[in-house]
């Protein structure tokens, strides 16, 4: 996903938001295999993932809005 975003021709927000689900996943899936970061009671590898899968929804969003509006064709 983050290779086929980067050939779109429009605003890069629709690359940042794959690289933040790269990211997003990419925790997920060490949280399997590892101990998760949980730190005074709260679980901060779980917040990551949340932030970062929220910040992909946003940026991809927003950039497939302003590519429309642009009226970009691919």
């Amino acid at each position: 996903m983050v290779i086929a975003a980067g050939l779109v021709r429009g605003p890069r927000l629709i690359v940042a938001g794959a690289l933040l689900f790269l990211i997003s996943d990419s925790l997920i899936a060490a949280r399997l295999f590892r101990e998760t970061l949980v730190f005074d009671g709260l679980d901060w590898g779980g917040v990551a993932v949340w932030i970062t899968y929220f910040g992909a929804q946003l940026c991809l969003a927003v950039g497939i809005v302003r590519r429309k509006q642009e009226g970009v064709t691919a």
